[in-house]
C-alpha cells in the first residue's frame, strides 16, 4: 500500500494525496507489522485544490545525498545512563551501564555511546549480555583499554525508533521534490508495545523525513527535516497477516508483471455492464486482460468516470433483456435522490451510441406517484438500454 504525503516546507503543514490537511486529530495511519510505501512530495507554496499543481521544492543548498525516514514516539535520541565498569577480553569485552530511566526498552543489538577520559565520545556496536530493569551488561567486539573510560562518566544506548529506513527507492526524484521510502513497522519497541499488551494503537510524534547533503568543504549539512502526523495501529491477531515475501520472490513477481504488461493489454467497453465490445464510444464501463495469454480472464468491470452533474439533475439507466417481456418498470425516488415528482424524459440508447428521445412514444406512459416513477409500455418493453433524465 502506498501513502502519498505532501509537505509544505514553508509552513510545516502536511496534506494527503487529495490535498486534505492532516493533523494530530486526523493523522496518517499504518499497522504494526505492515510494510508501507511512502511517497513524499516537498512543496514550497500551495495554491488551488490540485496538489499536482503546487510549487515543488526543487532547489537545495546541497544535493540531498543522505536521506532517512523514521517514526518514533518521543524523538529522544538515546537512553542516558552512567558507565560503571569495563571488563576487557580478547574477542568480546563487557561494558556495564546503569540507566537513569527504569525499564528502558533496550534492543538485543544496537549502538551505545560512552565518553572517554579525554572528553571524546566513542560509538560501539553491542549485543546484550544480561541486564534489567535499569542495569545492563553489553558485549562489544573491540578490546579497549580500561583506562580510556571514566568510571561514573556518561554512557547511553541509542534509542531504536518504531520504524526506520535509510534508503530511498528508485522512483525518488529530488529535482521535483519527490522522495520514496519502503518502511516496515516492526521493531523491538513495537513488538513489546503490541505483543505484550492490549494496546490498540500508538500515537507517535510523527513520521520524520530527514534530508542531508555534503557541502563544498566536505561537511554534512542538514537540508530538510519534515514531520507528518502518524498513528500506528496494533494487531491483536496476526494469524491473517501474510508471510513476508523474500527479495528473490518479489523480484521474480515484479519481472513477471512487467513482462506481462510489456506484451500489451486488451480492453473491452460496455454501455450497460452486460454487452461488451471494443468500441469505447459512449461506454460507461471498461475491463482489461493481458494479450497473447490463452484463456486469460477479464478483470472486474471498472466504471468510467462521468462528468459531475448539477445537484438537481437526475439520470438513471436501466436495461431490458431480450425476451424479458417487461411491461412496467418502477423506480423509487430514493434511487433517484429525489423526494417528489419531477419533470423528466426517457431516452433509448441506440447501437451507434446516440440516444433517441421516446418520451412521447405512443406506446409509453409515465406515471409519478408519491414514492416512485412508473414506466409502462403497451405490451413488452423492447430489449435495450434506457436512460431517465430529469
Amino acid at each position: 500500500m502506498k501513502t502519498v504525503i505532501y509537505y509544505n516546507v514553508t509552513t510545516g503543514e502536511s496534506f494527503d494525496a487529495d490535498g486534505s490537511p492532516r493533523s494530530l486529530n486526523n493523522p496518517f495511519t499504518a499497522a504494526y507489522g505492515e510494510k508501507r510505501l511512502f511517497e513524499w512530495h516537498l512543496v514550497t507554496e500551495i495554491s488551488g485544490t490540485d496538489p499536482g499543481e503546487w510549487t515543488a521544492l526543487t532547489e537545495f543548498e546541497s544535493f540531498p545525498s543522505i536521506a532517512s525516514l523514521a517514526a518514533d514516539d518521543t524523538y529522544i535520541n538515546a537512553y542516558p545512563g552512567v558507565f560503571e565498569s569495563y571488563t576487557p577480553a580478547e574477542e568480546e569485552s563487557l561494558l556495564r551501564i546503569r540507566f537513569d530511566a527504569e525499564n528502558a526498552v533496550v534492543p538485543e543489538q544496537g549502538t551505545l555511546r560512552v565518553r572517554q577520559r579525554d572528553g571524546t565520545v566513542l560509538e560501539l556496536e553491542y549485543t546484550v549480555a544480561s541486564g534489567g530493569p535499569d542495569e545492563w551488561e553489553f558485549r562489544i567486539p573491540e578490546d579497549l583499554s580500561a583506562v580510556e573510560f571514566l568510571s561514573g562518566g556518561t554512557a547511553e544506548v541509542l534509542k531504536q525508533p518504531m520504524a526506520k529506513s535509510s534508503q530511498t527507492l528508485s522512483g525518488s526524484d529530488p529535482s521535483r521534490g519527490i522522495f520514496l521510502f519502503s518502511l516496515t513497522f516492526q521493531s523491538e519497541k513495537l513488538r513489546k508495545m503490541f505483543e505484550y499488551s492490549d494496546l490498540e494503537q500508538a500515537a507517535s510524534r510523527g513520521l520524520e523525513l530527514h534530508l542531508a547533503g555534503v557541502d563544498g568543504a566536505g561537511e554534512r549539512v542538514e537540508l530538510v527535516r519534515a514531520v507528518a502526523p502518524l498513528t500506528i495501529l496494533g494487531v491483536l491477531d496476526r494469524s491473517d497477516i501474510p508471510a513476508a515475501v523474500s527479495d528473490q520472490e518479489r523480484n521474480e513477481l515484479q519481472s513477471w508483471t512487467l513482462a506481462l504488461l510489456a506484451s500489451g493489454l486488451e480492453a473491452g467497453f460496455s454501455k450497460d455492464g452486460n454487452l461488451w465490445t471494443d468500441d469505447s464510444t459512449g461506454a460507461l464501463w471498461f475491463r482489461l486482460r493481458p494479450m497473447n495469454v490463452p484463456d486469460a480472464q477479464w478483470c472486474t468491470p471498472i466504471p468510467i468516470p462521468q462528468p459531475k452533474l448539477d445537484p438537481d439533475h437526475v439520470e438513471y439507466s436501466f436495461s431490458v433483456e431480450e425476451g424479458a417481456e417487461t411491461e412496467t418498470v418502477e423506480i423509487p425516488y430514493s434511487e433517484l435522490n429525489v423526494s417528489k415528482p419531477f419533470d423528466s424524459s426517457l431516452f433509448e440508447l441506440q447501437a451507434d451510441g446516440s440516444e433517441l428521445n421516446i418520451t412521447h412514444n405512443s406506446n409509453l406512459q409515465m406515471f409519478y406517484t408519491s414514492a416512485q416513477v412508473r414506466l409502462c409500455w403497451n405490451g413488452a418493453f423492447p430489449a435495450g438500454t434506457y436512460i431517465l433524465r430529469g
